[in-house]
């Protein structure tokens, strides 16, 4: 078996760009031609995003891409809309069928190539046709090119689709936007994508705590197929389960600071636990992590001493001390005043707008009025996305 082997001391250092992520950006360009204008930036300048760019242009949108700065700037004035998706830009693209679902619940009219020209046969293309006609639009397949009308616009509907589909359910979610009424996604794929926040609501007993648990690795994935920041929950094993967490950042209802250990030991005991040794780097690091959910105390203080809100600011620190790809709060507010509740999301928010992802469990429907997001149902142990069009 071949071996890569490396040999030295020299400790790595330095910065790198990193770019954002291709399959995130795609969805949100075709979605942009349901806005007048969209600015984006931080966005992979790779083939498919150009030709996703070129595709737009021929729809009729005004696209600038800035290079050096990785972004792209796009207008739709809707003086010229032509409501075709050739078969030349979707044939390398299959996320160029995306813009069917925006072209259709905004223009009534669509014609969009098949990806790669193929029938649709057991192509994943069908589930897409198969939301679209329960959202009132009227299908043709001809020539190669998906021929879609809604003469009187898309009505909401509930969709259950029968296998799980990324980008069925994309297109789903494009077509909800101005869809009369409301309308629910059933088995769809449930993406958290990177620097999204999301909430996960339901009643007690819906199942919230348990997608939470499986997903951090407390409980194993039932049934379908699950994947957290890299790891197979199919395949996950006991031994991962540590690497796993460290990845993610858990913040609690009852909070769960150990009482027997000031604030600093506490933070403190996170960093050794996961392999940090170096004791200025470890303060460093806890009165970096205070500072950013705004909290000033003395750390030998321990968590009987602090309010409510304050236990909570610090529990939050903790899920920031390893610098998670994904924040996991469960019922945060649940034990907080109405005040301190409010102040509480803002600093989750606050952690959002600096790129941070974030999903919610929540029952608090005022505190998503007010911070709105992505919003998933749990119900009878089922998990679908709700969009209400007001």
């Amino acid at each position: 078996m071949q071996k890569l082997i490396i040999k030295g001391k020299k400790e790595l250092s330095g910065k790198i760009f990193i770019s954002g992520s291709k399959n995130s950006t795609l969805p949100i360009l075709a979605a942009s031609i349901l806005a007048n204008k969209v600015y984006l930036k931080n966005i992979p300048l790779v083939k498919d995003i150009f030709t996703m760019v070129e595709l737009l242009k021929f729809i009729g949108l005004k696209v600038k891409v800035i290079k050096k700065k990785n972004i792209i700037k796009i207008t739709n004035d809707e003086i010229r809309i032509n409501k075709l998706a050739p078969y030349k830009l979707v044939k390398t693209m299959r996320a160029g069928v995306l813009v069917l679902g925006s072209l259709l619940t905004k223009y009534r009219k669509a014609k969009v190539s098949l990806p790669g020209g193929c029938a649709i046969g057991t192509r994943p293309v069908d589930l897409h046709l198969l939301a679209l006609k329960k959202f009132g639009a009227k299908i043709k397949i001809k020539d190669g090119y998906i021929l879609a009308e809604a003469k009187k616009g898309l009505k909401g509907t509930i969709i259950k689709f029968p296998s799980i589909s990324v980008g069925a359910t994309e297109n789903a979610l494009l077509a909800a936007f101005n869809a009369k009424g409301k309308t629910i996604l059933k088995n769809v794929t449930i993406d958290v994508p990177d620097g999204s926040f999301v909430f996960l609501i339901g009643r007690t007993g819906s199942g919230k705590s348990s997608l939470i648990k499986t997903i951090y690795g407390d409980l194993g994935l039932a049934g379908g197929v699950g994947n957290v920041v890299g790891y197979d929950l199919n395949r996950l094993e006991s031994r991962q389960i540590p690497n796993l967490r460290r990845e993610l950042g858990v913040v609690f209802q009852d909070f769960k600071l150990l009482p027997d250990r000031t604030i600093g030991d506490n933070l403190e005991f996170v960093l050794r636990s996961t392999a940090w040794k170096n004791k200025k780097e470890i303060n460093d690091r806890i009165d970096k992590v205070l500072k950013m959910v705004g909290i000033n105390l003395n750390k030998k203080k321990y968590p009987f001493e602090l309010s409510g809100g304050e236990q909570q600011r610090v529990a939050i620190a903790r899920a920031l001390l390893n610098e998670p790809k994904l924040i996991i709060a469960d019922e945060p507010t649940g034990n907080l005043d109405p005040q301190t509740s409010q102040e509480i999301m803002y600093l989750f928010k606050s952690l959002h707008e600096k790129g941070m992802t974030l999903l919610m469990a929540t029952h608090d429907y005022q505190m998503i009025v007010k911070f709105p997001g992505k919003i998933f149902k749990c119900e009878n142990g089922k998990v679908f996305e709700v969009i209400a069009k007001t």
